[in-house]
């Protein structure tokens, strides 16, 4: 496909997308996704407001912008009608003024989303929402940008007695210019790559901290597409099933070519194993874990069904798990790696890491290693027009540049 240049205020404009919810719902088609809200409820206050009843407006008022901008439909009452919102990039002062900002919006981005990962009360007045807002971007080589933000809502009641949101303000947590140059710019792995497919999406993390050896991150809440299979080979110096770049061929059910030859591709692949049946002489489980696509959305209801297929017989298995939001230490491990044993010996060394940093790894189904997982992010899976797995593609990455981290799950840091 080719496109018109994009002018620079509206390249501009662009930018200031992902920086604000309320602009993001505003693209065509736009809409909230509420996955994995948790809303945290604690005391009542004294002057009638609970922090349950200021949660459940924060969500009612999240989910507005769906209904506003998606369909046409003016901001519910739960925005106050002089509601002001503020952030780096951009302010409003009203309901009216917000909506006709958002308006104006809508013909940039391809399939926006405004994904609510969390509302969470923060005292009688005041809730903070966590979300993540993507959209691909009307250039020829079709990017996909998500980042993550946060949003902090104050209440009051209205000259009718309801709550309402009076004041918003916002924050962008992922770097702007990590945007830029990791998500928007073309990848030279993706021009020049044998399938032509388009640029993967990366699913934003949040950085707690860098030390030395790892960096300490929080993952968001995530629909995944997951596949299993047993195998009696364990991971060994021999062995290569953790590090081969490969998703298994019976997670690939759509069709790659015809009318469904459009793809949206993500990565990192992740692939674990679960060692618990060593012990009893039984097999080993091994796990391949895709996130499922931003603009698929991120309700398994709303997704294609799995239909079972003839090479399914126990041993291989395929479903969609909503992954909880978690604190990982990543260590990236740069080329080739020799063997499963290698990789073992890395988590290994980075929960001893962890444990002497005062971090307390999360526990696995044996005693001897810690949950983990590797990403493989020179492998791309694509989801077809369906929303079918139609292709894994491994990307030819020369050893010394190729991208792998080692995840270790751990206690939410204190």
């Amino acid at each position: 496909l080719t496109m018109a240049p994009v002018a620079s205020h509206e390249m501009s404009t662009l930018i200031l997308l992902l920086a604000s919810p309320a602009l993001a719902a505003g693209f065509a088609g736009a809409h909230v996704r509420a996955s994995a809200a948790r809303v945290s409820m604690s005391a009542t206050s004294s002057v009638g407001l609970t922090t349950a009843s200021v949660a459940e407006t924060a969500t009612d008022a999240m989910a507005s912008l769906a209904d506003a901008f998606a369909a046409g439909r003016p901001l519910s009452s739960a925005f106050g009608a002089n509601v002001k919102v503020a952030s780096a990039l951009w302010s409003a002062t009203g309901r009216a003024d917000l909506e006709r900002q958002v308006a104006g919006f809508g013909k940039f981005l391809i399939e926006p989303t405004l994904e609510v990962l969390s509302v969470q009360a923060a005292g009688p007045t005041r809730a903070t929402v966590e979300w993540m807002v993507s959209g691909t971007w009307p250039l020829p080589w079709r990017p996909r940008a998500l980042a993550l933000g946060t949003s902090t809502l104050d209440f009051g009641f209205s000259s009718a007695g309801a709550l309402e949101v009076v004041s918003c303000e916002e924050a962008l947590v992922t770097n702007p210019l990590e945007v830029l140059l990791r998500q928007l710019m073309p990848n030279w792995e993706d021009v020049f790559n044998q399938y032509n497919t388009p640029p993967a999406e990366t699913r934003p993390y949040r950085v707690l901290r860098r030390a030395k050896g790892y960096e300490l991150r929080w993952m968001p809440p995530t629909l995944a597409l997951e596949s299993e299979a047993l195998d009696g080979t364990f991971p060994s110096a021999q062995s290569h099933i953790l590090t081969t770049p490969v998703l298994p061929s019976f997670a690939i059910r759509g069709r790659p070519l015809g009318t469904k030859s459009l793809f949206t591709t993500i990565r990192p692949l992740t692939v674990e194993c679960d060692e618990s049946g060593r012990e009893k002489n039984g097999p080993c489980r091994y796990r391949w874990t895709v996130p499922i696509p931003s603009r698929l959305g991120a309700n398994a209801d709303s997704m294609p069904p799995l239909e079972p297929s003839a090479r399914e017989s126990g041993a291989q298995e395929l479903r969609y798990v909503k992954l909880p939001g978690r604190f990982v230490a990543a260590r990236t491990l740069a080329g080739f790696i020799a063997s499963d044993a290698v990789l073992l010996a890395e988590v290994d060394s980075l929960a001893a890491q962890l444990r002497a940093d005062g971090l307390a790894p999360t526990a696995g189904k044996t005693s001897a290693r810690p949950c983990y997982q590797l990403s493989q992010y020179n492998t791309k899976v694509g989801f077809n027009l369906d929303g079918l797995v139609a292709i894994a593609q491994y990307q030819g990455t020369v050893g010394p540049m190729r991208r792998n981290e080692v995840l270790v799950e751990v206690a939410p840091p204190r």
